[in-house]
């Protein structure tokens, strides 16, 4: 992604970061209810779908496709955190907040704002330890 969008680069590196954070806070509840990483085949496959029709320099179209895919997730957190059970909540909140703060970027990068300081300010509320 950074290749195609050189002056996002950035904003994919600090979101490398929040993924690998969140991913290692959520360990237990994924492995709870037996959810696997996605494998590297289905990662490329859903990357090249998102990228099919994108120029290098179409990051508005990006973001647009990027978007559809993302609220149906986001959805689902939303729902996980409402319905799931009291002992899951700091680690569904978790979840929710993070799609929210995707989300939240997306939009604000259509609108033509800069949406980094989203990411910056979802990854500085870990604490040392990695946890929100």
């Amino acid at each position: 992604m950074a290749i195609l969008f050189p002056d996002k680069a950035q904003d994919f590196q600090t979101l490398s970061i929040v993924e690998q954070l969140v991913g290692n806070a959520l360990g237990q509840l994924l492995e709870r209810y037996q959810v696997r990483p996605v494998e590297n085949a289905r990662v490329i496959e859903l990357t090249r779908h998102l990228l099919a029709d994108i120029q290098p320099d179409d990051w508005n179209g990006w973001l647009h496709q990027f978007r559809e895919v993302l609220k149906p997730f986001v959805q689902e957190f939303d729902d996980l955190y409402i319905h799931g059970p009291s002992s899951d909540l700091a680690q569904l909140r978790l979840l929710r907040d993070h799609g929210r703060m995707l989300l939240y970027y997306v939009d604000l990068e259509i609108a033509g704002h800069n949406g980094r300081s989203v990411i910056q300010s979802f990854l500085e509320s870990f604490n040392y330890r990695g946890e929100r």
